[in-house]
């Protein structure tokens, strides 16, 4: 079994700032001469959250791969592959 080396502080906290960015910057990547609470800016920024929704996980696993080569995505989530154990 391959030892988990642990994610430096500095890592995390640039992984997080990164999905921050990330998300302000979806928001406001439509050109759009409407009003924010128009309907059709409305339906855009919630496209682009979906999208950045589902674009999220990917630096995330690439991080897991680079600190647990053989990584257990289920453990990562907290969920037991055997079912929950009662402790």
């Amino acid at each position: 079994m391959a030892m988990i080396q642990p994610l430096q502080p500095y890592v995390a906290l640039l992984l997080s700032g990164m999905l921050a960015m990330l998300f302000v910057l979806s928001l406001y990547i439509w050109k759009n001469d409407k009003d924010r609470d128009h309907a059709e800016t409305i339906q855009k920024r919630f496209i682009s959250m979906g999208i950045c929704c589902m674009l999220a996980p990917l630096p995330v696993i690439g991080f897991i791969h680079c600190y647990d080569p053989e990584p257990k995505y289920l453990v990562w989530l907290w969920v037991s592959p055997v079912g929950f154990s009662h402790g």
